[in-house]
């Protein structure tokens, strides 16, 4: 694109740059505009990371209107999941990739390898700055869980072993009665299957199994009482409920889910597909939330606590446009 003599370019691993001298000399522009960004993930004090497979970690501290990306990361591997604390007291900072777990605890400044497998899914617990515990799943299938914040690492039941685990969820309470979804993907098949256990991973139940035309599943369970469960598979979502938690079909989108995400108190969820976002109260209702946005393709969606009365929203659609908005926390009704 062109403004005069001043020119812009979007560059495979380079993003924007722009030229004031009709491309004699170029420049890079600061910022996640055209590059490979597909997540977006809330740290501590308010941060934002984002990233994508084969894009480095950027982080924000302006709600997204300054970006820098984090340093020390081997940018030879892949990157498969990102999750981060959201608490000052206790940082910590993981980053799944194809060479091995990386963790650092103080913003990505220094980084050391926490386990040399291919980490899929990471789950912080909902009281990380108590208990310490982090739960992952890995491409090969296995399920780990930390009671001391990445240092040590126990192994749990696979739900299905040498199958990648692809999403996973976890309900905290005593470890012998917590609540863990888990989805494994049989890429051949193109079957999902998600999977349920009651004993704190110990033992593991077949739950649901969708053959699926896009390989996209996210997981929901929420820590209020009695709690709920809510599945996401290509187009269509589920929601369960204590005691028998039977899957329900509680809405469809017109193209296939890309992100769920939940936020506490109270527990809304919000569901992107493309040019589609619906945000619910209860897993029932829904409504849209992309009003006067237009039909953006959107790639990821959070939401961070703002104010008693309202969340803010955090929405990523593709070439790196990041939005941002206030919404009211539920209830809400579908139109």
């Amino acid at each position: 694109a062109s403004a005069g003599q001043h020119l812009f370019a979007g560059l495979h691993d380079e993003g924007l740059v722009s030229s004031a001298d009709g491309g004699q000399t170029w420049a890079s522009e600061p910022g996640l505009a055209a590059r490979a960004v597909t997540r977006l993930a809330l740290g501590p004090a308010g941060r934002l990371f984002a990233w994508g497979p084969w894009e480095r970690v950027w982080c924000s501290a302006d709600r997204g209107e300054t970006w820098a990306p984090i340093q020390g990361l081997d940018e030879s591997s892949a990157l498969l999941a990102l999750a981060s604390s959201v608490s000052e007291q206790r940082p910590c900072l993981l980053v799944g990739t194809t060479g091995g777990l990386q963790q650092s605890n103080d913003g990505g400044q220094t980084w050391r390898q926490a386990l040399a497998a291919g980490v899929t899914s990471i789950v912080f617990s909902p009281q990380f700055d108590e208990d310490g515990r982090i739960w992952v799943g890995t491409d090969s299938g296995e399920l780990l869980v930390s009671q001391d914040g990445a240092l040590d690492w126990t192994h749990l039941a696979p739900p299905q072993p040498g199958v990648p685990l692809v999403a996973l969820a976890v309900r905290p309470g005593r470890s012998s009665a917590e609540i863990l979804l888990a989805a494994t993907l049989e890429i051949s098949e193109r079957r999902v299957n998600v999977w349920r256990s009651s004993d704190g991973g110990q033992t593991w139940e077949p739950w649901m199994q969708e053959a699926v035309d896009w390989p996209s599943v996210h997981l929901v369970l929420s820590g209020q009482t009695p709690g709920r469960a809510v599945v996401c598979i290509d187009r269509i979502c589920w929601q369960a409920v204590p005691p028998d938690w039977q899957p329900a079909r509680c809405v469809e989108t017109d193209r296939p889910i890309v992100r769920m995400s939940q936020a506490t108190e109270p527990p809304e969820i919000v569901l992107l597909a493309p040019g589609q976002m619906l945000c619910s109260g209860d897993g029932l209702s829904w409504s849209a939330l992309d009003g006067g946005l237009g039909d953006w393709d959107w790639v990821d969606v959070n939401l961070a606590p703002c104010t008693a009365s309202h969340h803010i929203a955090y929405a990523l659609s593709r070439g790196g446009v990041v939005w941002c908005r206030t919404i009211p926390k539920g209830p809400y009704r579908l139109e």
